[in-house]
C-alpha cells in the first residue's frame, strides 16, 4: 500500500508539475502579446509618419517644379531684354499699376487763439 500512496503522491506531483509548466508560458505569452501590441502600435505610428512625410515631399516637389518653371521664364525674359538692349532697341517699359494722383492736404489755417473778454 505504501507504494500505492507513493504512486498517488507521484501522480499528484506530476499533475502539479504539469500545471506549473502549463501556467509558466502564460506570462511569457502575455508579455509577447503586450510586446506585439506595442510593436504594432509603433509600426502604425511610423506608417502614419511616412505617409505624412510622403505627402509633404510631394508638395515640396510640386513647389520646386513651379519655382524652376518661374525661374526659367524669368531667365528668358531677362535674356530677351538684354538682347534688345544690346541691339539698341531699348528695353520695353514694364507696365506698372496705375497709381492714384497724390492728394494735397487742404491748406490749414493757422490756429487762432480764442478771444477772451480780456483780449477785447
Amino acid at each position: 500500500m505504501r507504494q500505492g500512496k507513493a504512486g498517488s503522491y507521484g501522480g499528484i506531483g506530476a499533475v502539479a508539475a504539469l500545471v506549473v509548466l502549463a501556467l509558466a508560458p502564460v506570462p511569457a505569452a502575455a508579455q509577447r502579446n503586450i510586446d506585439g501590441a506595442y510593436v504594432q502600435g509603433r509600426l502604425d505610428q511610423l506608417q502614419r509618419s511616412i505617409n505624412d512625410m510622403s505627402a509633404r515631399l510631394q508638395q515640396l516637389d510640386a513647389q520646386d517644379r513651379q519655382l524652376q518653371q518661374r525661374m526659367e521664364q524669368f531667365q528668358t525674359r531677362v535674356g530677351q531684354r538684354i538682347e534688345r538692349l544690346e541691339a539698341g532697341g531699348g528695353a520695353k517699359p514694364v507696365p506698372r499699376a496705375a497709381t492714384p494722383p497724390k492728394r494735397s492736404k487742404p491748406a490749414q489755417r493757422p490756429k487762432q487763439k480764442a478771444k477772451t473778454a480780456h483780449d477785447q
